[in-house]
């Protein structure tokens, strides 16, 4: 089993929330799981900013984290 990480948003306008979360599949290319969930907490604990910062930076200031999870990723 691997895992992923899913964002939740909480956006500022609720006519722009489309009720999806955010999934972060890959870093540079690559794609990004984790052996365990507690892998994927620790990259988000050392990247908590950078995520944050690219979630807000994607959504053009619309949204922000309301909640970071880590998932089983599907198929894999």
């Amino acid at each position: 089993m691997k895992f992923t990480i899913l964002i939740i948003l909480y956006f500022f306008n609720v006519d722009d929330d489309d009720g999806r979360g955010f999934h972060i599949s890959h870093l540079n290319g690559l794609p990004l799981w984790f052996d365990t969930k507690k892998a994927c907490f620790d990259h988000i604990n050392q990247n908590y900013n950078s995520l944050q910062g690219y979630v807000e930076h994607y959504y053009k200031q619309k949204a922000t984290v309301s909640e970071i999870r880590c998932v089983e990723a599907r198929g894999q």
